[in-house]
């Protein structure tokens, strides 16, 4: 049986920073495919087709949603690196 889908509260100021990431030519490729996926969970997307969508891992999809449940938007690259 699947898990249910977990949909994100994403604000409009927030949602609006990251679709200019996910458009902007200049966005490194890491921080567009971060957006793209937090995005795609604020709409409800399941993480396997997410992931499928994407080409990454569920475990991929995951990950960036608990980060950004846990430190929303912040700048280099999404915080933790100890």
């Amino acid at each position: 049986m699947a898990r249910p889908t977990i949909t994100l509260a994403v604000t409009e100021a927030e949602r609006a920073i990251l679709q200019s990431w996910t458009r902007a030519s200049k966005t490194p490729a890491a921080d567009k495919l971060r957006a793209q996926i937090i995005l795609a969970c604020a709409k409800g997307e399941s993480g396997a087709i997410s992931a499928s969508r994407l080409l990454v891992s569920e475990q991929t999809i995951s990950k960036w949603r608990r980060r950004f449940e846990r430190y929303r938007i912040r700048t280099q690259s999404w915080t933790p690196k100890p």
